[in-house]
């Protein structure tokens, strides 16, 4: 699944947590802006961030490294 909005927002995939969808966006940079995610924010209200290095939450939006979100999902297949 890919979404892009008129404004140059996008996300990249969803999840699907127990029945919940879940906007996923990847910025594999180090330096993340609130421009990166404002607009999963405006529409999703909610999401996850996978970014390179940084690690922090802004109210729904959680952003999380590539390392971290792919180490939670090994073994669990």
């Amino acid at each position: 699944f890919f979404w892009y909005s008129e404004r140059g927002n996008e996300i990249d995939f969803i999840y699907n947590h127990e029945g919940t969808l879940i906007p996923v966006g990847v910025k594999y940079q180090n330096r993340i802006n609130k421009s990166d995610y404002l607009g999963m924010k405006r529409v999703f209200g909610r999401g996850i961030l996978i970014t390179q290095d940084a690690i922090f939450r802004d109210e729904n939006i959680v952003a999380i490294p590539a390392w971290l979100f792919f180490a939670v999902f090994e073994g669990n297949e």
